[in-house]
């Protein structure tokens, strides 16, 4: 569950406290738009705080990928996709670790990024994303893209259950 952040800054002190803010999502940035701001603020943040920040995010989006065989389908596929979608446009592109001046940030950044993009394309292998020369199954996106219309509209999941009790009948 969620540690209420006055527990963790009584644990930790202020650095981690901040830290664990700044990389925690609030109930409101779960969706896309809300990610979309999350990331953005997360991203624009260049001082060592943030930098810090950058990286325990991008490790955690790694933790993720690499835990990712263990779950469902359909939660393999929303990860996969968001983080094709948001994470890596919103984020690891926009990341310019030409403008890092601290040159031990600077390669921590370039590993930590190097790491993510070698674990992305196995995730991507590993889980049958990928065909024979690289492309994502069109399958696969498809299949995203009708269960995240029923994620968000209720509506739409009731039909497809009833349709799949009717169909089994």
């Amino acid at each position: 569950g969620d540690i209420p952040q006055e527990k963790v800054y009584a644990n930790f002190g202020k650095l981690i406290s901040e830290i664990v803010r700044m990389v925690s999502k609030t109930s409101d940035q779960r969706d896309k738009k809300g990610e979309t701001v999350y990331l953005n603020d997360l991203v624009k943040r260049k001082d060592t705080i943030g930098l810090i920040a950058q990286i325990v995010k991008i490790a955690d989006r790694i933790h993720n990928l690499r835990t990712l065989r263990h779950n469902s389908p359909e939660f393999q596929r929303k990860i996969v996709f968001s983080t094709i979608d948001n994470f890596v446009p919103l984020f690891i592109s926009r990341i310019n670790v030409d403008k890092i001046k601290n040159k031990y940030m600077r390669d921590l950044f370039i590993r930590t990024i190097r790491m993510f993009n070698h674990q992305m394309l196995r995730t991507l292998n590993e889980l049958n994303f990928l065909d024979e020369i690289g492309t994502i199954y069109p399958e696969q996106r498809k299949q995203y893209e009708w269960e995240e219309k029923c994620r968000l509209n209720p509506k739409v999941l009731r039909l497809a259950e009833q349709k799949n009790i009717a169909e089994a009948k």
